[in-house]
């Protein structure tokens, strides 16, 4: 899945789909505080604790893809206004 998610992101980043670049890093986002909060209140033991971290990389991954998608928008808006 995430993979896919991450394919996704890379021809949305290419073809200009600024929807579904936005998309992306929220859905990561939110399957990352899904994850982290299921192992702190739902799983128990070593198990919890796997998928807390398997939550946490989620939210770092969603936060890198944010942080591309921006440079990206920032980097296209400085191109659109030559002089």
């Amino acid at each position: 899945m995430t993979f896919i998610l991450l394919v996704t992101f890379v021809i949305a980043l290419i073809r200009n789909k600024k929807m579904i670049t936005t998309a992306c890093p929220l859905t990561f986002i939110l399957l990352g505080i899904i994850y982290l909060l299921s192992g702190l209140l739902i799983v128990g033991g070593f198990e919890g604790m796997a998928v807390s971290i398997y939550g946490f990389i989620f939210l770092v991954r969603g936060a890198i893809t944010q942080l591309i998608n921006s440079l990206f928008i920032s980097y296209r808006a400085k191109d659109t206004h030559k002089f």
